[in-house]
């Protein structure tokens, strides 16, 4: 859901093949009528498995607060044993929907 209100920090991690697509910066507030989408991270590599593990450094270093982000669900996702190995499809997410909802 979003999350609107002042960001009091923010850190946007970077590094070879890490792509942050982004507008804020510490003291930017985010008004209670914006797109829920407030930063986009792009990682590229060799292969699936080395672009995986870059994301999943870049949502350990990004810190947006107190804003609350979906950074620790997409890591849920990256890390998730079908999602390595490229098993999914449109009913993927239903699992991980399930568990924030218990």
């Amino acid at each position: 859901m979003p999350c609107p209100g002042a960001i009091n920090f923010c850190y946007i991690p970077g590094g070879k093949d890490v792509r942050i697509d982004t507008h804020i910066s510490s003291g930017y507030k985010i008004p209670s009528y914006y797109d829920s989408l407030i930063a986009k991270a792009i990682t590229r590599g060799q292969t699936r498995q080395e672009a995986l593990r870059k994301m999943e450094r870049v949502l350990d270093e990004f810190i947006i607060e107190p804003i609350k982000t979906t950074a620790g669900f997409c890591k849920e996702v990256i890390t998730d044993p079908d999602f390595q190995r490229g098993k999914y499809n449109t009913g993927f997410l239903q699992k991980f929907i399930g568990k924030e909802e218990e």
